[in-house]
């Protein structure tokens, strides 16, 4: 199992950023990425639902979580926010 507790929210949302940029292959770095900014349908990044897909992949893979198509069309991928609260609450299941 690859979740861990993190030792602060910030943490763990500098480490989601990180896994967009990563996972994404974008040229940005984590600071230029806002926390509650939407990621998706014409927000900062403006990502494409291929995108998004990509990223529940990579989110699955590292926080060792299940997401299933009513999570990734449910727009719970859509700040970094929001992705660090579902790794919070699934990992602790």
């Amino acid at each position: 199992m690859k979740f861990h507790a993190y030792p602060d929210d910030e943490t763990l949302r500098y480490d989601v950023k990180n896994l967009i940029i990563s996972s994404l292959v974008l040229p940005i770095s984590p600071e230029q990425i806002r926390d509650r900014e939407k990621l998706f349908d014409g927000g900062m990044l403006n990502l494409e639902n291929t995108d998004r897909v990509q990223l529940a992949v990579a989110l699955e893979k590292q926080y060792d979580i299940q997401l299933d198509d009513d999570d990734i069309r449910s727009g719970i991928l859509n700040t970094v926010e929001s992705i660090a609260e579902l790794i919070q609450d699934r990992g602790k299941k």
